[in-house]
Formats: structure tokens, sequence, C-alpha cells
């Protein structure tokens, strides 16, 4: 039987582990922490929309060149 909308769970991330692990990336440096340098030629490969989910903690990321696509929720941003 298919689940309703209102019947479907959306996951709780209270941090970066199951965050990187809901979004399919390689786990962070530490629980708490993390950075990294992504290769641009992977962002272009790069086609992942995440499934809904709900977060306790803010995330930070700083571009220094390339660009990228974000989809937040209802929000879709070009970064530059």
């Amino acid at each position: 039987m298919m689940k309703h909308s209102a019947e479907i769970e959306i996951p709780y991330l209270r941090d970066l582990v199951s965050f990187y692990k809901h979004v399919n990336a390689r786990p962070p440096l530490h629980r708490d922490f993390d950075i990294r340098e992504i290769d641009p030629e992977v962002l272009k490969a790069y086609d992942f929309v995440a499934k809904p989910f709900r977060h306790s903690f803010f995330c930070i990321t700083l571009f220094l060149n390339g660009n990228i696509t974000l989809n937040t929720g209802f929000w879709k941003q070009k970064l530059e």
C-alpha cells in the first residue's frame, strides 16, 4: 500500500554525520566540523537532490571559485 504524503516520515538530522549520510557524501573529518576541497570537475557531474529533512544545526559553505545550483526546500539558487 502506498503512503499518503502526510504519512511520509521526514528525518530529523542532528549533526553533520547524519546530514552527509543523507546527501550521499563521505563522512566529515569531525562530528561537529568539516572542511574539504571539492574538485570543480566533480561538481559538474554532481546531480543529486536530497529528500526533505529537518535539522538542528547550521552548515556554512565557502566557494572560492566555480559555480553550483543549490536546491534547498522551495529555494533554488545558482551560486557563482
